[in-house]
């Protein structure tokens, strides 16, 4: 964007390179100023700085440690002296130290009475202890009045009285609340906060350190009472500090005794706070129950009962965030998991049932979500007091959190079934063994809440069937492999929702079906929900289940092999049959079908061999009929294979053994289709070579010893070099299982080739080489380490 006047300097044609410029005016100036500098006398001299100490050690009067009013403002630039500042041993007050710079009053104030103190420490042979520190910043406390100097003190005593040993406050303890009370009551309405900061901090420090019998005196209750009254102050930096201290008393207090007074004094107090009637009665209460949050599971259990009680009286308002805060109050303590002194499992009990009393409508969006959160909490953390009584109170809260399905805004129907699944997990994931005991009752807990989790696929629910589904599917995976007898009707009733209004939610029917399998296995959910494919009718092409063939593929593993022998090769024989009738009487529509349906019948055998539960006692009914399959039917060579490769993967070393034994029986049939002249065998030959080598890893030695001998005189005696090639690569597959001898030969065969002209062949042995170096046994690292190209 180019600007309207002409400011841009003009350069006379080659002077654009010039970079010194003509115009000196700038520098003039610069060299101006520092000649000016330099003719200057001023700055800190030696006679300056001795007689500003001169200064201070007038004006300072050390006997009394007095600021008054009058000469507190000179003294505060004076007292700033190098002696008695910069130079404090004591590392309480480096962060003092640092601001001896700062323009703001205040710091110049802090600074000017930390420097007073360390020389009045030094003059009277003080060590400058933390002790020390604290009589004399108490004494000067004690007698000033002026706002910016108390604000001073009370600072620089904050950071020292923290350090102070407990023995010293205990017996100071009497003129130090005399003293912080008497400046409360004077500055607590209009006081600056950083005094009141200072002064909150104070106090609670010493009364911390304080026995508790001297809690029982009255100007130690008094001094507490006051600090309460900060809980609701104005000032939130004031009041931050009012709760952090007071939260802090009350933990120490309560968990070391559990009378102690400061409990009892705070019940009362907020109570009267929550009971008041005024136009700020709100803001106060709101102060109150953000205090709350972090301490009232300190509270002994009288005084935890009376304020829940006084917590839930504010639910009845008709202020949303006064409900909402209320909530996340004892959301907060129920959170802490208060020790069952304070919270037994009968007062817990009882604020479960009482909050459901002040249940907010499904269309509250806030008040909802905090109801549904304190409520999650209140059930987890009886869990861990009483499981079973919890157990019981689980179904009034599932059955209460689905009614929230029928909100109209979504984040509640998502928190709801959130808070649902959190329940299960901390309240009944962790105590399976209760569970088991449960479900064999007459009136089972969980088999409630199952029922209750079905009642959503109601046509009152069905906009949010996508919400129940998933819940449907958390209950199956996590409870389905436990309880499988007493889930799968639920599932039953679930496959049934495929024919009827589904459809947006058909992805969701997939996923929760699936869980199903997955946990429960095919057995017995098939034996309840049939997948009819054997029709005896001849004209009836209809298969009304076999959507359900898919998602087992995906979704069976760990499950009985006998199974698929006993259900599905029947199926599959009968499939293969009907569809060769049906070519033969040209229907080729339905013979698609059937054809379509055995295929996806075989794909099921990967899921099976996925770490079955019967290999030893059922592979060998089905081995001879894997290997038929991989001679024979083209169309399921890589099915099998996949099969194959899955149960040597997850099998047990138990179970690789006795798979193992049929190596001899599968081995030649793979290196016959690797090196088949077949197209459709060239098409999976990397699937079948990944077959032989699972199969090198379960086969005896001697097994591949013998087939690598006979693999090298077929290269020996082969001409063609794509059977060279294939040949090769099965020699490549076996080096790791050799011998020494053979390791000899191989040696000798990588060498041959590994400058040959076939590009292929020299890949493949620099491959071999690889493979040597890799591998595992002694005679190939010896081998190699002493043989070079």
């Amino acid at each position: 964007m180019k600007g309207k006047g002409n400011s841009r300097r003009t350069f006379k044609k080659g002077d654009q390179c010039v970079q010194n410029p003509s115009t000196r005016r700038h520098r003039d100036d610069v060299k101006k100023n520092v000649i000016s500098q330099r003719k200057s006398k001023g700055g800190l001299t030696l006679a300056a700085l001795q007689k500003h100490n001169e200064d201070i050690e007038e004006d300072l009067h050390m006997e009394d440690l007095a600021i008054s009013e009058t000469t507190a403002t000179t003294k505060k630039s004076k007292a700033l002296s190098i002696s008695g500042l910069t130079d404090c041993s004591n590392m309480t007050f480096n962060r003092v130290m640092d601001k001896w710079k700062s323009t703001d009053s205040l710091d110049q104030e802090k600074c000017a009475v930390l420097a007073a103190v360390t020389e009045v420490i030094r003059s009277r042979g003080g060590s400058e202890s933390e002790t020390d520190y604290f009589a004399a910043l108490m004494t000067l406390l004690e007698s000033t009045t002026e706002e910016g100097s108390c604000t001073a003190v009370l600072y620089l005593l904050s950071l020292v009285i923290k350090k102070v040993p407990t023995t010293v406050l205990r017996t100071k303890c009497a003129e130090s609340l005399k003293c912080f009370t008497v400046i409360m009551e004077a500055h607590h309405e209009n006081g600056r906060a950083s005094l009141l900061m200072g002064l909150l901090d104070c106090l609670a420090t010493t009364l911390n350190a304080q026995d508790p019998a001297i809690w029982t005196e009255h100007s130690t209750q008094r001094s507490f009472q006051m600090m309460l009254m900060f809980i609701i102050h104005s000032k939130p930096k004031v009041r931050k500090v009012a709760h952090n201290s007071i939260q802090s008393i009350l933990k120490l207090g309560l968990l070391n005794h559990k009378n102690h007074p400061s409990g009892s004094l705070t019940a009362k107090h907020l109570i009267q706070i929550f009971q008041q009637n005024s136009s700020d009665t709100a803001t106060m209460c709101h102060h109150s129950l953000n205090f709350l949050k972090n301490c009232l599971h300190y509270f002994g259990e009288k005084q935890l009962k009376e304020l829940c009680e006084a917590i839930l009286q504010l639910l009845s308002t008709n202020n949303p965030i006064m409900k909402t805060n209320s909530m996340q109050t004892l959301h907060s303590m129920f959170k802490s998991n208060p020790p069952e002194e304070n919270l037994s499992a009968d007062l817990n009990c009882k604020l479960i049932l009482a909050l459901y009393d002040f249940q907010p409508s499904f269309n509250d969006v806030h008040v909802a979500e905090a109801w549904l959160a304190v409520q999650l909490e209140a059930h987890s953390n009886l869990s861990l007091l009483d499981n079973k009584l919890c157990l019981k109170h689980l179904t009034k809260f599932f059955g209460t959190a689905l009614n929230f399905f029928q909100s109209d805004h979504m984040d509640v129907v998502k928190a709801a079934a959130n808070y649902m699944k959190e329940a299960s997990e901390k309240c009944m994931e962790s105590y399976i063994d209760i569970l088991e005991e449960d479900v064999t009752s007459n009136s089972s807990s969980f088999l409630k809440i199952l029922k209750i989790m079905e009642s959503g696929l109601t046509y009152k629910f069905q906009p949010v069937w996508n919400i129940v589904l998933q819940s449907l599917q958390y209950l199956y995976a996590t409870y389905g492999r436990l309880f499988p007898n007493q889930m799968v009707y639920s599932v039953a009733n679930v496959i049934q929702m495929y024919s009827g209004p589904a459809a947006p939610f058909f992805n969701n029917l997939k996923k929760t079906i699936g869980a199903a399998f997955t946990s429960m296995g095919p057995k017995l959910i098939l034996n309840d929900t049939p997948l009819e494919l054997m029709i005896k009718d001849s004209s009836d092409c209809q298969f009304p289940r076999a959507w359900l063939l898919p998602i087992m593929k995906d979704s069976i593993k760990q499950t009985e092999l006998q199974y698929f022998i006993d259900e599905f090769l029947p199926v599959a024989a009968h499939l293969k049959r009907r569809g060769e009738e049906c070519r033969k009487n040209k229907e080729d529509l339905e013979a698609k079908v059937y054809e379509t349906l055995l295929s996806q019948v075989w794909s099921l055998l990967t899921g099976f061999c996925h770490k079955p539960t019967d290999v030893s006692t059922a592979f060998k009914n089905i081995a001879k009929v894997m290997g038929s399959a991989l001679t024979d039917q083209k169309n399921l060579r890589q099915l099998v294979i996949q099969a194959l490769r899955n149960l040597i993967s997850t099998a047990e070393e138990e179970s690789t053994k006795f798979i193992g034994q049929f190596a001899k029986n599968y081995l030649p049939i793979l290196f016959n289709l690797y090196t088949s002249d077949d197209e459709d065998c060239k098409g999976i030959s990397l699937h079948v070579l990944e077959g032989i080598r699972s199969f090198l890893i379960v086969a005896d030695e001697k097994l591949v010893l013998m087939f690598l001998d006979k693999s090298l005189e077929k290269l020996d005696s082969e001409k063609s070099s794509l059977k060279k090639h294939q040949l090769m690569d099965l020699i490549v597959s076996m080096v790791k299982y050799c011998d020494d001898n053979h390791l000899n030969k191989l040696f000798k065969l990588m060498l041959t080739h590994i400058d040959s002209k076939d590009r292929s062949m020299q890949k493949k042995s620099y491959r071999m080489l690889e493979e040597m170096l890799e591998a595992n046994s002694e005679s190939c690292k010896k081998e190699t380490n002493q043989c070079s190209i």
